[in-house]
């Protein structure tokens, strides 16, 4: 794939700096037909939450949920610093550590279609390639000024609205 195509659907330029743990995404390869202009594909509507499948549970499982509020493309929650996170659903952990801007974090893969950003971590229980169900701990909520759990949905590469796509636990 050329640099440039790269740079371009990542929104990048020659003065654009990628760190380790960045998340690029990877636009698809056109066909033969595609690169000589011979056909055009008409965008559809993305599936909705009910037509792909995919319903993650909300990270925060406590008793008293508090009000999830929009931050940037994702959902932010306030919690108690110390308040355990878990996995939104079954995957493979991609990423655990430190991210600018949201202290300790998790990326979650969760089959080739989605994969889910949990912030605002103090502590991460979870290494890179572990597997993950939604009964698994990833975390603690971290201290801070504004302590609390930040949710990001990707749907093939791209940040979603998280909110469509979320079911509460049965008895919660």
């Amino acid at each position: 794939m050329p640099l440039a195509r790269l740079m371009e659907a990542n929104g990048l330029n020659e003065d654009s700096v990628i760190r380790a743990g960045d998340v690029l995404a990877l636009p698809r390869a056109k066909t033969p037909a595609e690169n000589s202009g011979q056909t055009r594909q008409k965008e559809a509507a993305p599936p909705s939450a009910a037509q792909t499948g995919f319903h993650p549970l909300w990270p925060l499982r406590t008793e008293a949920a508090g009000k999830r509020t929009a931050r940037g493309s994702g959902l932010f929650e306030a919690a108690a610093p110390g308040t355990a996170v878990y996995a939104p659903a079954s995957g493979t952990v991609l990423h655990s550590g430190w991210m600018k801007e949201y202290g300790n974090a998790v990326f979650i893969r969760h089959g080739d279609e989605f994969a889910t950003f949990c912030g605002g971590l103090g502590i991460f229980y979870v290494i890179p390639g572990q597997s993950v169900t939604p009964e698994t701990k990833i975390g603690l909520v971290g201290e801070g000024a504004d302590p609390g759990l930040t949710f990001h949905l990707l749907r093939k590469g791209k940040t979603v609205d998280p909110a469509p796509f979320l079911v509460t636990p049965t008895g919660k």
